[in-house]
C-alpha cells in the first residue's frame, strides 16, 4: 500500500511589477512594486497584485482575473498568454503589465 505524499505548494518568491504610467495613479504613483508572494505561481502574484491595488483590478475580469484586451502581461521578456497555464515565478523575475497604446 502506498502512502499518500502530501502536495506542497511551489515556495515562495520575491518579484517585482512594473506598472505603466496610465495605472500608477492605482498604486500611489509607483512605477514598481516589490512583493513577496506566498508561492511561486503565477496567478498567485497577479491576486495578490489585484488584492493590494484594487483600482487595478477594473481593468481585469473580476472572475478570471483575465485582463482586458488592451492589456498584455509579461514574465521577464516572455509574454503570457495563457493564465490557465501553470506558470512558476523564480525570485527575482520581474512581471510587467504593457497597456496597448491608441493612436490616431
Amino acid at each position: 500500500m502506498l502512502e499518500s505524499a502530501e502536495i506542497k505548494p511551489p515556495p515562495s518568491v520575491r518579484i517585482t511589477w512594473n506598472i505603466p504610467s496610465m495605472f500608477r495613479q492605482h498604486t500611489g504613483g509607483n512605477s514598481d512594486i516589490e512583493m513577496e508572494v506566498a508561492d511561486a505561481r503565477f496567478r498567485t502574484a497577479l491576486h495578490t497584485l489585484l488584492t493590494l491595488y484594487p483600482g487595478l483590478a477594473a481593468h481585469f475580469d473580476a472572475d478570471s482575473i483575465k485582463p482586458q484586451s488592451y492589456i498584455s502581461l509579461f514574465q521577464n521578456d516572455r509574454q503570457i498568454t495563457d493564465l490557465e497555464t501553470a506558470i512558476t515565478l523564480k525570485d527575482h523575475d520581474e512581471l510587467l503589465i504593457v497597456a496597448a497604446l491608441a493612436g490616431g
